[in-house]
């Protein structure tokens, strides 16, 4: 089949909806789909081939790194239906899900929607008041469903929370696969102090990591205070990635004084990289509570890195406390977890075996499998 991608964010942006879409393209490729992404053109450009980008202009003033879309030119219109694909697979409800709309009507073919972003965790960036945006977000997610043919969601939380919106459209529990292959390497104890050495790492700490997205809702100002109050001197936090909040989260570290317990690494990553800091931690932490699905937990437990998070709906049937990692509600929970991952070495690497255990269920082969025969069902119903 021919599947037409849409998505607002795509390569380079890093995000988890980039990581999942670039997934899923990878995942039907290999089912054997002809698969072309529609998006808007970035400040930066990534990849290109069979790729339709949309003229576009930055609008941050709503949310880090957003832009406006241009008008798409009657030539692109033309040239996609030319190409005459046979499902539509949007990956956004913004500015590029008119577009998907208007093409699978126009082809009269089915239109997917993988519904990736819990609205109601973000109304800071679009609403005067949280209550305003939770009605917002709820009242926009029924009206832009309501034009889909199958609606897919990486996690049970996801689906409970649109069918309490009112959504009655079909909807596939489908969770994102990530390419297990780039992470999965063996590393023993020499292998891992080696890697701290190539990325300038302390040998010898316990390191705790939060890779990903610098922003707001990934709540990293919450590990910085917990960080103050451990008592096992030799916890190193280390903060990797970008994202709007890294001057604040840079100058919080400096006010309170942690200079020596928390160690910085701002900016973008080159992709044989990410697998590295992961390998070279002992413990991959997060206090997120804005995940759908969480594909740096994911990563962490394919590189045989147990995870300590916040606990969040979305990771219920994936962080089994005690056996991958553990769920924390309170800093007394987040701090006495910490406390037994140190202390416990043996407990922590049986975890480490059971977290690569975990996350096979995630492979791209299954993701794409699964995909796929929802392409062939909503195709034989057109």
């Amino acid at each position: 089949m021919k599947v037409l991608i849409t998505t607002y964010w795509y390569d380079p942006t890093v995000n988890g909806v980039v990581t999942s879409v670039m997934n899923l393209k990878r995942a039907v490729e290999e089912e054997g789909h002809d698969v072309r992404v529609l998006t808007l053109r970035q400040k930066r450009l990534g990849q290109s081939q069979n790729v339709y980008m949309i003229p576009s202009v930055g609008f941050e003033l709503i949310y880090p790194e957003a832009r406006l879309r241009l008008p798409i030119s009657k030539q692109m219109y033309q040239e996609i239906i030319d190409w005459k694909p046979d499902v539509v697979h949007s990956q956004c409800e913004l500015l590029t899900f008119r577009p998907s709309i208007k093409i699978a009507r126009k082809q009269s073919i089915p239109l997917i929607h993988t519904y990736h972003t819990h609205f109601e965790e973000y109304t800071a960036y679009f609403s005067p008041s949280k209550r305003f945006g939770d009605f917002l977000a709820k009242i926009m997610t029924k009206h832009w469903l309501k034009y889909v043919d199958h609606v897919i969601v990486p996690t049970i939380k996801m689906k409970r929370i649109i069918e309490n919106y009112g959504v009655t459209k079909p909807i596939s529990i489908i969770p994102t696969g990530i390419d297990l292959s780039r992470f999965e390497n063996e590393n023993n104890s020499a292998d891992k102090q080696q890697l701290r050495k190539e990325l300038n790492l302390p040998e010898e700490a316990f390191i705790i990591l939060s890779f990903g997205r610098l922003a707001k809702e990934k709540n990293i100002t919450e590990l910085l205070s917990y960080v103050q109050e451990i008592k096992e001197r030799n916890v190193i936090f280390v903060v990797a990635g970008t994202g709007p909040e890294s001057e604040t989260l840079l100058a919080q570290a400096e006010k309170m004084h942690l200079g020596d317990r928390v160690c910085f690494r701002i900016g973008r990553f080159e992709k044989e990289q990410v697998p590295k800091y992961y390998q070279a931690a002992d413990l991959f932490v997060s206090a997120s509570i804005s995940e759908t699905q969480g594909l740096t937990f994911l990563e962490a437990l394919s590189s045989g890195t147990p995870v300590l998070c916040r606990k969040d709906e979305c990771l219920e049937e994936l962080i089994i406390n005690g056996k991958n990692g553990y769920q924390y509600e309170t800093k007394e929970e987040f701090l006495s977890f910490l406390s037994k991952m140190i202390k416990e070495p043996e407990t922590r690497e049986q975890m480490a075996a059971e977290g690569k255990k975990s996350a096979k269920e995630y492979s791209l082969k299954r993701f794409g499998q699964r995909v796929s025969d929802i392409y062939q069902r909503e195709g034989k119903k057109i």
